[in-house]
């Protein structure tokens, strides 16, 4: 959507236009400067009403609130956006290549498969190679239009297919063989950080339940790192570390000195 006076006053006066202008367009949503503008102020607004009338925050302390959501949670939000739209860009990307990468085989030109994948793959994949196809047919070289479309998504994945297409367009080379084998990288970099967010998660787990306070093991945990917190290093553990690194007892005592000041413990009580 667009409403042309805020349109206009957001091109004039508003810092950084042209990176909040590629944020939404990363976006996949048409939002305009101006659109963008308005849900700012609106968003500060509710919020500083919110802390000033339900929570009766004085009003200085409520329009500093207010100016931080207003700038702060749309910022968030877009970027929530841009995040959720690159995961589903890459979830459809390598079944894409690979489509291109049958066509190729086939004999039917890299621009044709761009094409079919515009027509078969659903958006956000879909719309991408539309623009990309739109862009051939008014008269733009593959590689411009491609590196536009680079400049719009942002993914580096996305970057490794376009230069895996241009230096096949200059060098030459099994294109087929080569984008077959990227589409096998990316799929296999999603199942590693899949398999990796299923580590962590069940390692945070494991840790909430080994810290719990109804945990008899857990309370002595936490207990334990307390008095730890309190505790000044000794010359022995200083020995002890260095002994366990394969360093000197110097070179220890100098980074605590710097990263800690002397204690061994940062202000938060963590070592």
């Amino acid at each position: 959507s667009r409403i042309p006076g805020m349109d206009e006053l957001a091109r004039r006066l508003g810092p950084r236009r042209a990176i909040l202008a590629d944020r939404l367009a990363r976006t996949g949503r048409t939002v305009s400067l101006g659109s963008y503008a308005v849900f700012c102020v609106a968003m500060g607004v509710i919020c500083g009403l919110v802390m000033n009338l339900l929570f009766a925050f004085p009003p200085a302390i409520a329009v500093l609130g207010a100016i931080a959501a207003g700038v702060g949670l749309p910022h968030i939000f877009v970027g929530f956006m841009i995040a959720r739209r690159t995961r589903a860009f890459m979830a459809q990307f390598p079944e894409a290549i690979e489509l291109i990468v049958r066509g190729i085989k086939s004999g039917l030109p890299v621009t044709e498969e761009i094409a079919v994948v515009g027509k078969e793959m659903s958006d956000p994949v879909g719309i991408e190679f539309r623009k990309i196809s739109d862009a051939l047919r008014f008269g733009q070289t593959l590689e411009v239009a491609l590196w536009e479309t680079a400049g719009r998504l942002g993914i580096p994945e996305f970057n490794f297919f376009v230069i895996s297409l241009s230096v096949q367009r200059e060098t030459g080379g099994n294109l087929a063989e080569t984008l077959e084998n990227l589409a096998e990288i990316l799929r296999r970099r999603r199942v590693m950080k899949l398999k990796i967010r299923a580590m962590s998660s069940e390692a945070r787990a494991s840790a909430y339940a080994a810290v719990s306070r109804d945990n008899p093991a857990g309370t002595h945990f936490i207990d334990t790192l307390i008095a730890l917190s309190r505790t000044p290093l000794t010359q022995a553990d200083y020995e002890a570390a260095a002994g366990r690194l394969g360093c000197e007892r110097e070179a220890i005592q100098a980074v605590v000195e710097v990263e800690s000041g002397a204690s061994g413990f940062a202000s938060t009580g963590k070592p």
